[in-house]
């Protein structure tokens, strides 16, 4: 009697079907499976539509006429220059400038100060930052970020007004 070593103790390979003398795995004939590349291949995306745009002239944007201390002040919050970038703001400067930017603050709970559009377009809040009253760089750029994002105000919507305009009216 032969023993195969594939095979249980005792058993011969003649008694066992020949299934058994592969590793005990069944003699199953398998699919090839092909795989795709992903990578180095160029996809061929398909043309989409652009939907239409409104025309630029069509969009009104209101611009803020402010003297040259609440626009220094607010033009820190979207810099472009290096000096800019640099630049800290107090915060009571910055409540009087969101105020002749035509905002409304109120206090909020704790540190929150809440500014309200006098337009009712909206309104937004920030914590006053303590124990020292100076929003830093990297602050201003969040609240400018933020306004940005929730009241459509940016760089372009606030202008310097001339001496003989009154400013913030």
């Amino acid at each position: 009697m032969a023993y195969s070593r594939y095979c249980h103790y005792g058993q011969s390979s003649q008694d066992i079907p020949s299934a058994c003398t592969t590793l005990g795995k069944p003699d199953i004939p398998r699919e090839v499976k092909t795989k795709s590349k992903t990578r180095g291949v160029p996809q061929v995306e398909e043309p989409k539509q652009i939907a239409e745009t409104p025309e630029v002239s069509s969009l009104t944007v209101t611009a803020i006429q402010l003297s040259k201390s609440p626009y220094a002040a607010l033009r820190c919050m979207f810099p472009s220059t290096l000096e800019e970038h640099q630049k800290s703001v107090d915060w009571t400067s910055s409540v009087n400038s969101m105020n002749r930017a035509r905002f409304t603050a109120r206090n909020g709970e704790e540190t929150i100060a809440r500014f309200e559009n006098r337009n009712g377009e909206g309104s937004i809040n920030f914590h006053r930052p303590h124990p020292d009253p100076t929003i830093d760089l990297v602050m201003l750029q969040a609240m400018g970020w933020r306004m940005n994002k929730w009241l459509d105000r940016v760089r372009e919507t606030l202008v310097l007004a001339k001496k003989s305009e009154k400013a913030g009216a």
